[in-house]
């Protein structure tokens, strides 16, 4: 498994990392490609190249400490266009980064929730994204599932993950209430609608469920009704989720929606950690 890390010294970046190596065992031939970038302008009076070698020396330490191999590399620039480049050159699995829930600032319409880099990176990037919002490992999952095949990439990731322990996981999918009337035409009342919904919603968990029964220390499936921006916070808040999974896009049928603006949601919303699945290169240039 090859990582991205992309680090800039900060408390919210140094506890991506921790918790990723708490959760996380790297198998032989894994490596993390830590890269640290600095804005031109850091109003230090130290060199931002300077800054940036600091970062990444401290974190590539903090690896060989738990013995895992790393490269790295340092720039200078905006950290979500540098990064995406990065990722862009190099094809990681995952993309590593914490989220900065203190108001960062930037361009991107949710850098004040979680941080332009953070919220650029996971949306944009190359390759699919863990957004750590915590240091302590991962021990409770909640994967949503809604029949696409983007769900079913965000499936296949979570057992490709190399947990260090199985953990408890909630597999969820949302009725959408929203959706349910357009959805089975014109002709079929809202209740007949939503009750096809859930017993739609209802089977795709439960085939997610057994497929990643496998990978974990027990499963327990949820299928409320509403709209899953908001239906997956809450229930990632109830459950006592560390980790979300989802994937990036989804198709607006049945149970199929867009999840690509779920997720963004989710960053803005979610207290947990967010891993969004992504499409290899060679599938997105299918689906184009």
């Amino acid at each position: 498994m090859r990582i991205l890390y992309g680090t800039d010294g900060s408390r919210t970046a140094r506890g991506a990392l921790e918790q990723f190596l708490a959760s996380f065992g790297l198998g032989p031939g894994s490596i993390v490609d830590v890269m640290a970038v600095e804005p031109e302008d850091v109003g230090s009076g130290v060199g931002a190249d300077a800054i940036a070698a600091v970062n990444t020396e401290a974190a590539v330490e903090r690896l060989a400490q738990a013995g895992i191999e790393t490269i790295s590399a340092v720039a200078v620039g905006d950290p979500a266009t540098e990064l995406i480049a990065r990722a862009g050159e190099t094809g990681p699995d995952i993309m590593l980064l914490g989220a900065d829930r203190g108001g960062a600032i930037g361009p991107h319409p949710l850098a004040a929730s979680i941080g332009h880099v953070a919220a650029t990176v996971a949306l944009d990037g190359h390759a699919s994204a863990f957004v750590s919002a915590s240091d302590a490992p991962v021990r409770r999952v909640l994967i949503a599932a809604d029949g696409s095949p983007e769900a079913e990439r965000a499936l296949q990731l979570f057992l490709e993950l190399p947990f260090r322990t199985r953990p408890d996981v909630i597999v969820l999918t949302v009725a959408d209430s929203a959706e349910a009337d357009g959805a089975y035409g014109a002709g079929v009342g809202v209740a007949t609608a939503v009750r096809e919904s859930t017993a739609v919603a209802r089977a795709i968990a439960a085939e997610a469920a057994e497929t990643v029964r496998q990978k974990a220390a027990s499963v327990e499936v949820r299928t409320p009704a509403g709209v899953p921006a908001e239906q997956i916070p809450i229930a990632a808040r109830s459950l006592g989720a560390d980790l979300v999974v989802l994937g990036t896009r989804g198709l607006a049928i049945r149970q199929r929606r867009r999840v690509g603006s779920v997720a963004a949601a989710l960053l803005d919303r979610l207290p947990t950690s967010l891993l969004v699945a992504r499409a290899a290169p060679e599938e997105r240039t299918a689906e184009a």
